[in-house]
């Protein structure tokens, strides 16, 4: 495995140095769910741990007027920092952070960007809850600059040739570049961006795709690794926006598809083993039973592509035979879909600014086309049989008939 892992570096040192893609390290939070890099601001290189948010456009660090315990920025203090008189408000679902849009030389892992773009926070919203340390955005908005934007920024300074970053959860690493120059295409699956308008204005900037439906029950076959038939048992029809934040630890439905879900999830066994808590904003479970980390299964049908989580992936213990489901549910009548780390941790996810799409390896071996194209030709199959059946009984029944009228014409004995 330690081979593997230098071979791998190498590799992206080589990709790196071609001017393919820049790669940095970032450390995961396994018990919060979210991924944070350290930047480094100024000519004194003072060090900020940020988090990785999918859903805002700019990044922010505390100033000194920030009114939490956590380390400050004192731009005053830097010789190529600059304070702008443009205010600037970023709102997140967890609170919201006031400030003034800045300037300064930044670096990043080995790399220096001259001029970034970022807030400098001044104020907190009311129930701020959110990351104080400062955020690292990463968002798909259209206001976006390309100033603020790092991925924007590293290829405008030539460093990479490809608007597109991926958050990969085995390397603990943050890639920016042409990211199928290191993976290829053979397991790709992709959605493509859809309007963010209709939702709060909040999730705005989150890369977004259609969620056609989720369900229940989906059984698999494969010979010689192919597909050879599968079906499911519940569907439950969707069509609508699902957001991807990486700086979120759940899986959230609206709080309508709650009854429907605790009856088929895990064959009825939510309401048996699990209890019900309610917080603020969201209802959830806690279970009881280890069974249920094997036999948790649930699937999503997203742009055409079917996307499988299972129990490991949607479980976390909590205490000695306590576990937490991270799926949440709004209690308040919300149509907005969210997923966070249970989902993007188990497939590498890549977000394509130019392509406007996001990309997932490691993900499934079938297309929704697929389990329709191959339910067709069961059906077909079964008719096709059917009718042969049909077909030799009354070839049967004819014979049998033929010979009773022989019988009947010609036998000696009847009278």
């Amino acid at each position: 495995m330690k081979t593997y892992n230098i071979l791998i570096l190498t590799l992206l040192s080589l990709n790196f140095v071609n001017g393919q893609i820049a790669y940095f390290k970032i450390n995961y939070n396994n018990t919060l769910g979210f991924y944070t890099i350290p930047l480094y601001f100024g000519g004194n290189n003072e060090s900020f741990e940020l988090q990785i948010d999918t859903t805002i456009t700019e990044s922010w660090i505390p100033s000194l007027k920030f009114p939490l315990d956590v380390k400050k920025y004192d731009i005053s203090q830097s010789s190529t920092g600059e304070i702008t008189k443009k205010s600037l408000e970023i709102e997140d679902e967890e609170g919201t952070i006031f400030g003034k849009a800045c300037y300064d030389n930044i670096r990043i892992g080995k790399i220096n960007i001259n001029h970034f773009g970022f807030g400098l926070a001044n104020e907190v919203g009311y129930k701020f809850i959110d990351y104080p340390q400062g955020k690292l955005g990463l968002g798909y908005g259209k206001e976006n600059q390309d100033d603020f934007n790092i991925v924007k920024k590293l290829k405008m300074e030539g460093i990479i040739n490809k608007e597109e970053f991926m958050i990969n959860k085995a390397f603990s690493m943050l890639f920016i570049g042409n990211i199928s120059m290191l993976f290829g295409n053979s397991r790709n699956t992709e959605c493509k961006l859809v309007e963010t308008k209709n939702l709060k204005r909040i999730y705005r900037s989150a890369w977004s795709c259609l969620l056609t439906s989720f369900f229940f029950f989906l059984n698999g076959h494969y010979v010689n690794g192919l597909l050879t038939s599968i079906s499911y048992e519940f569907q439950v029809e969707v069509n609508f926006a699902v957001i991807f934040d990486s700086a979120f630890k759940y899986l959230t439905f609206p709080n309508n598809y709650l009854e429907v879900f605790s009856y088929y999830f895990i064959d009825g066994e939510l309401f048996s083993k699990c209890k019900q808590f309610k917080d603020l904003d969201s209802i959830y479970y806690r279970c009881y039973d280890e069974s249920l980390l094997l036999n948790a299964k649930i699937y999503f049908l997203i742009d055409n592509y079917v996307y499988e989580l299972l129990g490991g992936d949607l479980f976390v213990e909590t205490g000695e035979g306590e576990y937490e489901l991270l799926i949440r549910f709004h209690k308040k009548d919300e149509n907005v879909f969210c997923f966070g780390s249970p989902f993007m941790n188990k497939f590498s996810t890549s977000f394509d600014y130019e392509g406007k799409k996001i990309s997932f390896y490691g993900g499934p071996s079938f297309s929704y086309n697929d389990i329709m194209n191959i339910q067709k030709e069961i059906d077909n199959q079964a008719a096709i049989a059917f009718f042969k059946f049909i077909g030799k009984a009354l070839i049967i029944i004819s014979i049998l008939a033929f010979f009773i009228w022989l019988d009947h014409k010609y036998c000696r004995f009847c009278s």
